[in-house]
């Protein structure tokens, strides 16, 4: 009887539970799911009136409170850009102020005298170390057409600062003046004082381009990484102001930003490249930079690298040693070396500046002036741990043409001179060889093979490949090139002439 009543008991206690608790619990959950409900619903509607009423009643707001709005600024739709080009002028380079920008009036400038002795407060952008030969004549040879705006190619072209040079005298000629012995560590700690200020103006020239990519890392989640790339501030076109860099960073990037020396950022776009060279231009439009950080600026001085010569003191600034900011000091160890390229062949020479596998910096000069790139689709072995570098007079004018929105033309062959003696037994007086076509290629397309001897384009005649490589920065603007050609290793075959349609080099 006992077990049969616990047993009632308890089947009358689940039944209660069942009949009563669990109703009850689930119209508690249904009530607040409902409120809640009603409640998102109600923020909703609150929030999508809210904004109409802000829409229509901002104007009469803003004229209660007095707030003037805020023009939009139209520097890119009513400001065309300027032509960038490679100038002399020591007045040109200087970083334009924005045209939505509200200059502020400054007293008349005083004329100080200057005593040496004394220091500045104007940083020197630009710093002349002296070897010992004369250089005097170098700065009276200015380009007076100074009308567009340009990359600067004098070592006090594009400053925003007054240049006050500094001079390290070798110690030989201290004694001839003075008849004085010098320390010998005193003269070291002047010559290293001296590149320490020269390093301080071309920074002035010198930002750091951060590209980043999307990505999934391996837990599936989206993320972004960076990689940081030298930047050199090359010019400016009165809306942008136009810097080079790497072409393999930037081009695939899907967002950029420029760091200036003291940390000011600002977004940039991928504006123009060459994939051939490696060589990239960002633009950063003017009117985000500030005043402040534009006085900071100044375009960077272009050089002759055909003066170098063995032996010349090089300074190599950007990221030499694979880290932003950083520089290191060599020489030039050999010159006169050349390097067939796609569609062309480039001037290098070799240095003896420290080797980096991730190395990405531009060769300066003892006047401030840039002569070189550093290249390692030059080099012959990385083992060598020689740092090759481009002479810059190889590429001035395709950079002049990419500041300018020029792509350079490639036509997609790697081309060699052919010697006299070669020329004189196929009786050819000019040409040159096509010692690869690269696949899919304009040359490709219009049936160029390995082998063929090209001797003239558009009637013009081909004598080598220097001559070759100009001829093509000169055809920016041509749709296409009538090429005349020989196919066979003996002038056996009769001449050929072929229609090659252009594309971009994107």
């Amino acid at each position: 009887m006992d077990n049969n009543n616990i047993d009632k008991t308890q089947e009358q206690g689940k039944s209660f539970i069942t009949e009563k608790i669990k109703p009850k619990t689930r119209r508690k959950i249904k009530k607040v799911l409902e409120v809640c409900g009603l409640a998102l619903v109600a923020a909703l509607i609150i929030g999508f009136v809210s904004r109409i009423v802000f829409v229509i009643s901002e104007d009469t707001v803003n004229k209660m409170l007095g707030v003037e709005e805020k023009q939009p600024d139209e520097v890119s739709e009513n400001h065309s850009r300027n032509e960038v080009r490679l100038s002399t002028d020591p007045d040109g380079g200087k970083i334009s102020p924005s045209i939505a920008e509200v200059p502020t009036p400054s007293p008349e400038p005083e004329k100080v005298e200057r005593d040496e002795d004394k220091p500045t407060l104007t940083p020197s952008p630009s710093i002349a170390i002296n070897d010992g030969d004369s250089h005097e004549n170098e700065d009276e040879t200015k380009n007076e057409e100074g009308v567009q705006t340009d990359i600067a190619t004098d070592p006090g072209e594009g400053v925003v600062h007054d240049v006050l040079p500094v001079t390290v005298v070798p110690e030989e000629n201290i004694k001839e003046k003075t008849g004085e012995e010098i320390d010998p560590i005193d003269n070291y700690v002047g010559m290293i004082g001296g590149l320490k200020k020269l390093y301080a103006g071309v920074s002035e020239s010198v930002v750091t381009v951060r590209a980043y990519s999307n990505g999934i890392n391996w837990l599936d989640e989206n993320i972004e990484s960076y990689i940081d790339g030298t930047g050199i501030i090359l010019g400016e076109n009165g809306v942008e102001l136009l810097i080079m860099t790497s072409c393999s960073k930037t081009e695939n990037a899907d967002r950029m930003e420029v760091i200036l020396n003291d940390g000011f950022t600002v977004e940039a776009n991928y504006f123009l490249g060459d994939k051939v060279l490696d060589i990239a231009i960002v633009a950063v439009k003017l009117e985000n930079i500030t005043a402040k950080e534009k006085s900071l600026l100044r375009c960077i001085c272009i050089g002759d690298s055909s003066e170098l010569s063995i032996g010349d003191s090089v300074m190599a600034v950007g990221m030499p040693d694979g880290y932003s900011n950083s520089m290191a000091y060599g020489y030039v160890s050999a010159t006169g070396r050349t390097f067939y390229v796609q569609d062309g062949i480039l001037d290098v020479f070799a240095t003896g500046l420290p080797y980096h596998s991730e190395a990405d910096a531009v060769i300066i000069n003892m006047s401030g002036e840039m002569v070189g790139i550093i290249s390692h689709y030059v080099e012959k072995n990385e083992e060598d741990g020689i740092t090759m570098c481009v002479a810059i007079n190889s590429i001035r004018e395709i950079l002049i043409g990419l500041l300018n929105g020029k792509t350079p033309v490639r036509l997609g062959l790697r081309v060699e001179d052919m010697p006299e003696d070669v020329l004189k037994s196929m009786d050819i007086e000019n040409g040159i060889y096509i010692n690869e076509v690269i696949p899919d290629s304009p040359a490709d397309e219009a049936g160029l093979k390995k082998g063929d001897i090209i001797t003239e384009m558009d009637q013009s005649p081909i004598t080598g490949v220097k001559n070759f490589m100009e001829y093509l920065i000169g055809s920016n603007d041509r749709a296409e090139i009538v090429t005349t050609y020989y196919r066979g290793s003996l002038r056996d075959e009769p001449v050929n002439t072929v229609l090659i349609v252009l594309m971009d080099a994107e």
